[in-house]
């Protein structure tokens, strides 16, 4: 795809390569989703994947059921998140089936151990 980012080695990387991949983390939501990804080292559901970044995520206010946000939190990340991240070649989201991979990807995790504090971790959730 055009968007395609490259795996290429951190030190090799341009600045429009970077320019893009920080665009992409802009987002806290794709930042949950590369993370609970990376921890996974195999492909998980898109359902599991929506509990695991609702749990991470503030918690909703109490007239907002749990089921509530999960389906919420599934919704973007089947229709925007995903595919976003699919397009840039950072996970690889086979739709028929639901489950998300992480692709090994240089430069996500440089930056993953580099800010660490801008990525969930493990049990704990971001007070954003």
């Amino acid at each position: 795809m055009e968007d395609q980012f490259e795996k290429i080695p951190p030190h090799d990387v341009t600045a429009e390569q970077m320019n893009r991949l920080f665009g992409l983390l802009t987002d806290r939501r794709r930042r949950y989703v590369l993370k609970r990804l990376q921890t996974a080292n195999q492909p998980i559901s898109l359902e599991e994947l929506a509990a695991d970044i609702s749990a991470w995520e503030d918690t909703p206010p109490l007239e907002t059921a749990l089921t509530d946000r999960v389906d919420e939190v599934t919704v973007s990340l089947q229709h925007c998140h995903l595919p976003k991240l699919a397009d840039a070649g950072l996970i690889e989201y086979d739709r028929s089936t639901k489950n998300v991979t992480y692709t090994d990807h240089p430069q996500v995790e440089a930056l993953v151990d580099r800010f660490s504090e801008l990525f969930p971790d493990g049990d704990e959730r971001e007070d954003d």
